[in-house]
This record gives C-alpha cells, sequence and structure tokens, in this order.
C-alpha cells in the first residue's frame, strides 16, 4: 500500500506542469493593437496610456491568481503532509517505582525479585511511545532515589539493605504525576509486594485521573531464619560471671527447624573468639539464645551472631554487635554522720538503689558497686584510683589533704557528687570552695514544703523526665532545702517554684560535680521512698560514669543512605548499624489487598498508545502531518478574488 501510495503522489505532483497552461494562453491569445497617429486627439492618448497601464497590471496579477489555482489545485488532489514526524507520547506521563528493599533478594543473585523487577521496567520504558515524560526511581525505607536519566542501565545493579517504606515512594510519584498537564498520568509499582510494609499505609486519597499499575515480580519463600537482635544484655566483668550475649533469632516460616546452629564471633583486648549453640525453632516462633564468652580483660569487643543457614532469603543470616566490656563501677558513699541504726545512715537508701537493678535491664545485674564508710574526719580517707564516683553525703567539710586528693581524682576525669543534710550549713565545704570543686556556696536552709517545677529537659540526667511516662519530678516534695548560691563556671540544672537551685553542676578538668540542695535521706522529705528516687539514682549515676545510652563508647544506629551493615570506626567509638529486624518476614499480600491497605484507584482497562506513527497511511485515512484542508481554503479563497479580478479587467 506504501508502494501504490508514492505513486499517486507523484503523479498528481507532476500536474503541477499544468500550471503553465495559463501563461502560455496569455501569451498565444493576446491582442495587438494597430498604431495610428491622429493629431486631433493628442491628448486623449495620455488618458489612454494611463488606462491601459492599469489594465496591464489587473492582467498580470490575474495571471498569477490563475496559475495560483492550478497550482494549489494539484497540491490538493497529491495530499501534502509536513516531514516533521508527531509525537504519539506527547499527551503522557509515567512515573515507575523499583522496590529496591533487602527482600528483593530472595532467589540470589541473577534470578532475584530485583532482577526481575529491573527487566520488567526496562521493557516498560523500552515500549513507551516518543515524546513521554519518565520519572524512575528506587526506593526502600531510606528514602526515594531517583534515576536522573530516566534509564533503566543507571538503575543499581544489585538490592539494599534496608527495609521496605511504600508510604514515602507512592507519595513521591504521586506527586510528580499530579503536578503534571498531560492527559494520561500513570505510576507504575514494581515490587515483592511483602506483607511488613503494609504495617502503616498512608491514608492520602489519590486525585481522579492517575492510573496506578502494582507490579508483582516476588516469589513465595519456603521458609527464612534470621537473627532479628543480637546485644551484651551483661558488659560487667565480675568474678566467676563474664558478659552474657543475647541473640534472638526467628523462624518465618511455618514448618520447625532443629538443630540450627547460631554462632558468636568476637574479637577484643582478649583475642578472638567463638561460640557455637544449637536451637531448635518452632514454626513463625522467635527464641533467645545465650553466649557467655570468656572475657576477663576491659575494653571495647565487636563482633556478630550468625545464624547457619541455607535459605533465600541471606541478607538477615547475620547480624553486628559491640559493647564496652568494663568491671563493675565502684561508687565510693561516704556517710557524714552514721546513724543509730543502718537504715538512718544518710547513704542507705542511695546504696540500696545503686544495689539494685532497674526493671527495663532485665535480667542484667546493676553496673555499680556501692562501698560505704564513715566520715570520721577523714580518719579513714581510702585511695581513689579504683573509684568512677565519690559521693559525700551530709559532710560538713573535708580537711585540705582531702580535699587536695578530691580535686586530683575529679580533674583526672573522676565524678564527685555533693548531698547536703543536718550538718551543712552556711559555710560549710569551704575548703572544696579553695581548691575551686564547689558548683554553689551554701548561704543556709529553707523550710518547705518545696518542690521540682522546672528542669533542663536537654541534660542527658534530667531529659527521660521530661516525659510523664517516667514520672513526673513535680510529685517530689521537701520539707527542707540547702538555700544554694550558684558559684562562676557552675550550671544549675533544676530548681523549685521560689527560684531556689535544686541541683547544680560544674565541670573540673576532666571530671564534674554535682550538688544537690536535699540530703540524700529522709531526713529533709520523703523522696527517697518514692518511685522516681531509684530511677534518678541510676540516671544520675549513669549519667557520671558514662553509661547512658547514646553517651558511651558503642551506640547502636540505623542504616542511612550508601551505608551498610557493619561496624563503624570512629577515634574512639563504635558505630554499630544493622537493618530492620522486620524485614525478614516472608508473608506476602495479594495486589488488591496492597491496592485496599494505600486505598489505590482501580486500573481502568484503556487502548495502548503506538510507540511510533506509520508515514504511509491506508486508504480512507489520513496520514501525520497532512494539511490539505488548509489548501483546500486557500484555493477557495483564490478563485473568489480571481473571479473578482476578472470582471474587472478588460481586454
Amino acid at each position: 500500500m506504501g508502494g501504490l501510495g508514492l505513486i499517486s503522489t507523484g503523479f498528481f505532483m507532476a500536474g503541477l506542469g499544468l500550471a503553465t497552461v495559463p501563461v502560455l494562453l496569455h501569451l498565444l491569445f493576446r491582442r495587438k493593437a494597430l498604431r495610428v497617429d491622429l493629431g486631433s486627439l493628442r491628448f486623449l492618448r495620455i488618458a489612454v496610456k494611463d488606462n491601459a497601464h492599469r489594465r496591464k497590471i489587473r492582467r498580470w496579477l490575474l495571471l498569477a491568481l490563475r496559475m495560483a489555482g492550478v497550482l494549489l489545485l494539484g497540491l490538493l488532489f497529491a495530499r501534502p503532509y509536513s516531514q516533521k514526524p508527531s509525537v504519539p507520547g506527547k499527551d503522557r506521563e509515567i512515573a515507575v517505582l523499583i522496590d529496591r528493599s533487602a527482600s528483593m533478594g530472595a532467589g540470589g543473585p541473577g534470578r532475584s525479585a530485583y532482577v526481575r523487577a529491573r527487566e520488567a521496567a526496562s521493557k516498560l520504558l523500552g515500549g513507551l511511545p516518543e515524546g513521554t515524560a519518565v520519572h524512575l526511581a528506587t526506593f526502600d525505607d531510606l528514602g526515594v532515589s531517583p534515576i536522573r536519566s530516566g534509564q533503566t542501565d543507571d538503575l543499581p545493579k544489585k538490592e539494599g539493605p534496608a527495609g521496605t517504606d511504600f508510604n514515602r515512594a507512592i507519595a513521591w510519584a504521586r506527586d510528580r504525576v499530579v503536578q503534571s498537564t498531560r492527559k494520561l498520568r500513570e505510576i507504575h509499582l514494581f515490587t515483592d509486594l511483602q506483607r511488613s510494609g503494609l504495617d502503616h499505609p498512608t491514608t492520602d486519597l489519590f486525585p481522579p485521573g492517575i492510573e496506578v499499575e502494582v507490579v508483582d515480580v516476588g516469589q513465595r519463600l519456603r521458609g527464612n531464619l534470621a537473627v532479628v537482635e543480637a546485644r551484651a544484655v551483661v558488659e560487667e566483668i565480675r568474678d566467676g560471671s563474664p558478659p552474657t550475649i543475647s541473640a534472638l533469632i526467628f523462624n518465618a516460616g511455618a514448618f520447625a527447624r532443629r538443630d540450627v546452629s547460631v554462632r558468636l564471633r568476637l574479637e577484643g583486648p582478649g583475642g578472638s573468639s567463638q561460640l557455637v549453640e544449637k536451637v531448635d525453632l518452632a514454626g513463625q516462633a522467635r527464641r533467645e539464645v545465650r553466649f557467655r564468652p570468656d572475657i576477663k580483660k576491659p575494653g571495647l569487643y565487636r563482633g556478630s551472631v550468625e545464624v547457619v543457614s541455607d535459605d533465600e532469603l541471606p541478607f538477615d543470616n547475620l547480624r553486628h554487635l559491640a559493647f564496652e566490656a568494663r568491671r563493675p563501677e565502684a561508687v565510693l558513699l561516704v556517710d557524714g554522720e552514721p546513724g543509730v541504726s543502718i537504715y538512718s545512715r544518710d547513704t542507705y537508701f542511695l546504696g540500696s538503689a545503686l544495689r539494685l537493678r532497674l526493671p527495663e535491664a532485665g535480667p542484667s545485674a546493676t553496673p555499680f558497686e556501692p562501698r560505704q564508710i564513715d566520715w570520721n574526719g577523714g580518719a579513714n580517707w581510702p585511695g581513689l584510683t579504683d573509684l568512677g564516683v565519690v559521693v559525700l553525703a551530709n559532710v560538713r567539710d573535708v580537711p585540705p589533704e582531702v580535699a587536695g586528693s578530691l580535686r586530683r581524682f575529679v580533674e583526672a576525669g573522676g565524678r564527685l557528687v555533693l548531698f547536703a543534710g543536718s550538718q551543712v550549713e552556711a559555710g560549710s565545704l569551704g575548703s572544696l570552695r579553695k581548691v575551686g570543686l564547689l558548683p554553689a556556696e551554701v548561704e543556709g536552709v529553707v523550710d518547705g514544703p518545696l518542690r521540682f517545677e522546672s528542669w533542663d529537659s536537654n541534660h542527658p540526667l534530667l531529659a527521660p523526665f521530661q516525659d510523664p511516662q517516667h514520672g513526673d519530678l513535680r510529685s517530689l516534695s521537701f520539707l527542707k532545702l540547702a538555700r544554694l548560691k550558684p558559684l562562676e563556671g557552675s550550671r544549675v540544672l533544676a530548681s523549685t517554684r521560689e527560684a531556689l537551685p535544686i541541683l547544680v553542676e560544674r565541670p573540673v578538668g576532666s571530671g564534674r560535680v554535682l550538688q544537690w540542695a536535699s540530703a540524700a535521706n529522709n531526713d529533709w522529705g520523703d523522696w527517697a521512698f518514692q518511685r522516681l528516687f531509684l530511677p534518678m539514682m541510676h540516671q544520675m549515676m549513669g549519667y557520671l560514669t558514662d553509661r547512658l545510652p547514646g553517651s558511651g563508647k558503642v551506640q547502636s544506629a540505623g542504616l542511612k543512605p550508601g551505608t551498610l551493615p557493619g561496624i563503624e570506626v570512629q577515634t574512639s567509638r563504635l558505630i554499630v548499624r544493622n537493618g530492620g529486624p522486620e524485614e525478614s518476614r516472608i508473608d506476602r499480600a495479594t495486589p488488591a489487598e496492597f491496592r485496599s491497605a494505600f486505598r489505590l484507584p482501580d486500573p481502568p482497562a484503556r487502548p495502548s498508545i503506538e510507540p511510533k506513527s506509520a508515514i504511509a497511511a491506508l486508504p480512507g485515512q489520513n496520514r501525520p502531518g497532512e494539511f490539505w484542508r488548509g489548501v483546500a481554503w486557500a484555493l477557495l479563497a483564490i478563485l473568489i478574488v480571481e473571479t473578482f479580478v476578472a470582471n474587472r479587467t478588460h481586454a
């Protein structure tokens, strides 16, 4: 049919030669006037000459119009068209999302769900018509990564280590197509439909006119074993009781697994070690495995816990961990006024609190080792080399040599805590002020009742109490408080409604000093009987000994873009990064469940758009770019003008 079209077009174009016919007729049949000179008509000759000039112009104009008419008639039958091809995709915009979460690696290299997603996306983009606007991106719970070129060749070659976040991906694609002014707007999502990604679906509705296609590239997995947690539950090195490592193993499959090997590898100051435990796991169940490595030297230890399994989802078989093995923190409690019984001692409640573990610590023992001594004027003052914290409770003053030893202790990184009491009065602890250790000068005692009113919620010691679920400090009341006047370089951490400081801090060298306006026991109130006393004292000691979460030499952090699971060394700190445990689930959602969870519109049936347009047209059809209608209108206009000019032109 294309050959016939070209022959007919050439035939009609050859007819354009007929445009020369009016010229020939004009030249052959024009009249020749005889020249006769009449003397009496010399003035008439001038007027006739002018009229002849105008007639000549009209005749040439008429000739041009007739030639143009013949030319346009030939073009009309030839059905001319523009050589510039049309753009069939100019009304279409598409966003393509490819799930790059860790579960997309199921199936192994070369046959994983991620590889299938890349191939399917490449086929889709390769069949799009020219001019289609394309937005291409991969996504996981670390965010959406747009591919600027829009080419599948620039996609990452492998899935990532992170979890799934459909919310951000769908929102990103929706924002792209909503802003489009094109008629056809589409979103294509290639994913394995892991059900864990449906735990927190979005509630945003899609505007009308946007088509969403969910392409399932996943496969049903028979099972999966994963290490979903690995941590040191006991970090202290005690005689006969080494640190304890806890690992939580998850069997995501429906069937039980027998004699599963779980391996711990550790490296540290004591060298390398490896332990293996055998466990049985019920279907879709978790089980804790505990290791007790023979660690005797304090220091930083790092390693991993691995479940030895050849399953289809290997990314979660290993989990990294690190911890600082430390001996229990020795805390010296100096009792300024020993009572008649053990219960009346100034340090009784504080020592009891430090010997207890917090409920949220689980089976872990308390990391503190309190040692209580009576003051006796400093006669039995011990050495401070193996201590972490010294507490002076209700001590009026100390001799200069004790003040000097405390100064050296704090400057070297030790911690000092001062509590008030019946023996602390105006001018007390003057020797500590002389050596620069005193945070606030005591100006007397204020009668209550007095309560916490404000505190520094950004300070590590008091930050947890900003949340009422951890306890309301305003519930603590005091019958008396020492009137403290903060000295230069000190910082007030908490105060009463009357602006009386309750807790003041002062940094000294590499250490720090805390001073309380309250007594350590119940002589000035009943705060030691309150449920907040235990977490407050542990929080204080954890802050002073760098044992609070995030304050030690080992920190746990999630993955971030560009990072892989592992242990990152930062000067004297270790940063442990692991993926989320929810990615180990193997249960999958159906496309209908996915659409319902994210409130996606149903995909409407629509005719496909041809990727390319043919130049030749079938009989009875218009070719792209034809402009014969314009030629017809031009021919009609020329015929009208030609008729008008012909009626006004005389031989």
